[in-house]
């Protein structure tokens, strides 16, 4: 009987990378979570389901997700972490632009109430900014 080596990493990878830092796997966890976690917000569904949204939306199957929740992963292709990594910077990005809109309508409506707050508000988003340029510097490095 031949057994056949099966194809675990992307084809677009050359081999599969292995995790040689458990800080490395923990911060894509990290990261994956926030995506399951924010997706379950946005749609209102279970974890099981968002997971699931996230999984596909990542190009993954929900059980690699489930695995690495679990602490039970033991490597994880290099494009698959960058795809988490994408995928959640993509959605803070979106998040800070939803965030400034919401700004600028509150300065429209009522520029007098609470303008403390908004002053709080700008420098917490510029803050989320050079956080998210300087991971994006990082990555390109």
């Amino acid at each position: 009987m031949l057994i056949h080596e099966q194809r675990t990493h992307h084809p677009s990878s050359p081999e599969p990378a292995t995790m040689s830092a458990t800080g490395t796997l923990e911060t894509i966890e990290r990261l994956a979570r926030g995506l399951v976690r924010r997706e379950q917000a946005r749609a209102g569904t279970s974890a099981v389901t968002a997971r699931a949204r996230v999984a596909h939306r990542i190009g993954i199957l929900p059980g690699t997700l489930e695995t690495l929740f679990r602490k039970r992963l033991k490597r994880l292709d290099e494009w698959v972490k960058e795809r988490i990594a994408s995928a959640a910077i993509r959605e803070l990005e979106r998040e800070i632009e939803s965030l400034s809109h919401e700004l600028e309508i509150a300065r429209l409506c009522r520029p007098d109430d609470h303008l403390h707050q908004v002053f709080e508000i700008e420098d917490l988003l510029q803050k989320a900014r050079e956080a998210l340029a300087a991971l994006q510097a990082a990555r390109r490095t």
